[in-house]
């Protein structure tokens, strides 16, 4: 048995503004990362009013099942809600945006009250066509995502009492033009660790330094030094990065402090290579400290987001149900993306894939980077993303 495809693109169709208007509401009134509770009671209301059943997890986390006709798997769909901590411009790269945040110092800027406005698009739909549905689909509406995945044990706990065998999401690109869509198997954003050491040496006067042990002198090394790790041990062609933001030591140009300390973090693209780095970064510290005479007083070197694996079955499930709804057109090609995502942990624990939705439009003005506050959507992308996950459950569940 299959599904009508025109009652799919008519329910798609009447989905439209509900989708739009929601967006708007989400990005009017952010919530900010971890602390999202106006957002999971405006989705546990939503969900109230479809009848569905829903429970909290980790505080602001959302699930909402919607039970099929008949038995069959549960596919997961997953979104996040939470904004930035930023101020953001009133102006796109081409003027006015058509909404924003009415929070000071918070915003999306990272296209999450799209990803939300999509599930519960995503929820209408696939609710107007439960009597056809063949298996269960599970709403995740993570917290604390921009917190580098807060709420991960949660999540894997979550998909395990549920039982879910996929899972999909979607991450707005800002690089792809509006409405094109990217989802390739394999490693598609990458891994990221936190690095950084407190490094403690002697204080003294700036003219006696042989009196004293200069903990400056020692990080000052290290930095140097953290930037030959990749090209030295990383395969040639690999990703991978590592950058240093921050360095403290000192208050007084004349003093030797007793401390100094760096942070950075690193990105990976296999799991490997990531632990590779860290190791490094763990032995360098500790060796360019002994050289110097200083004690390594706390070193971090762990990762927080794993890398985003798309499985191959996933990736053809996914282009099927857009192939049906969307046409083949839609699909195009995609380096991976440098950044990070907590879907990653999703996927460690069911097999899933994560599809790139373009939503740059020079015409609108849409195309600024993440996290940036000009960053804004070509909401025309939406409608786009709502067909995609409809097109990822129906063909999970073999109706098309």
């Amino acid at each position: 048995m299959t599904v009508d495809i025109k009652l799919v693109q008519e329910q798609l169709e009447a989905v439209r503004e509900y989708v739009i208007c929601t967006r708007r509401r989400f990005h009017e009134n952010p919530s900010a990362s971890g602390k999202e509770e106006q957002a999971a009671l405006f989705v546990e209301a939503q969900a109230q009013e479809l009848g569905l059943a829903h429970r909290r997890y980790a505080d602001y986390g959302v699930l909402v099942r919607l039970e099929g006709a008949r038995p069959g798997p549960t596919v997961c769909l997953r979104a996040d809600y939470d904004a930035l901590s930023m101020q953001e411009s009133p102006d796109n790269l081409a003027g006015k945006k058509v909404c924003v945040s009415k929070e000071d110092g918070l915003c999306h800027a990272c296209g999450h009250d799209g990803h939300a406005a999509m599930a519960l698009g995503a929820m209408r739909v696939l609710h107007a066509l439960r009597q056809q549905l063949a298996g269960s689909v599970l709403f995740l509406f993570e917290s604390g995502e921009e917190r580098g995945g807060l709420t991960k044990d949660a999540i894997r706990a979550a998909l395990r009492e549920e039982k879910v065998d996929t899972c999909f999401a979607i991450h707005l690109d800002a690089a792809m033009p509006t409405g094109s869509c990217n989802v390739e198997p394999g490693a598609r954003l990458m891994g990221a660790a936190s690095i950084g050491a407190t490094l403690r040496g002697r204080g003294g006067h700036g003219s006696r330094p042989d009196e004293a042990v200069n903990p400056i002198n020692a990080v000052a090394q290290v930095v140097c030094a953290l930037q030959g790790i990749i090209p030295n041990c990383v395969v040639p062609g690999e990703r991978a990065v590592l950058s240093v933001g921050v360095i403290e030591g000192g208050t007084v140009r004349n003093i030797i402090p007793e401390t100094a300390s760096f942070a950075g973090s690193v990105r990976f693209l296999s799991k490997e290579t990531g632990q590779l780095i860290l190791d490094r970064v763990s032995a360098l510290v500790r060796g360019i400290a002994a050289a110097e005479g200083c004690e390594v007083e706390s070193l971090t070197a762990k990762v927080d987001l794993t890398v985003t694996v798309n499985d191959e079955k996933a990736c053809a499930t996914a282009r099927e149900g857009i192939e049906k709804l969307l046409g083949q057109e839609v699909l195009v090609s995609r380096e991976p993306w440098m950044g990070s995502e907590s879907f990653g942990f999703c996927l460690e624990q069911a097999s899933g894939a994560m599809m790139f939705l373009g939503i740059a439009n020079a015409q609108k003005g849409t195309g600024a980077a993440h996290h940036n506050p000009r960053f804004d959507l070509d909401e025309d992308a939406l409608q786009v993303g709502v067909a995609a996950e409809v097109g990822y459950v129906l063909a999970s569940m073999k109706l098309l």
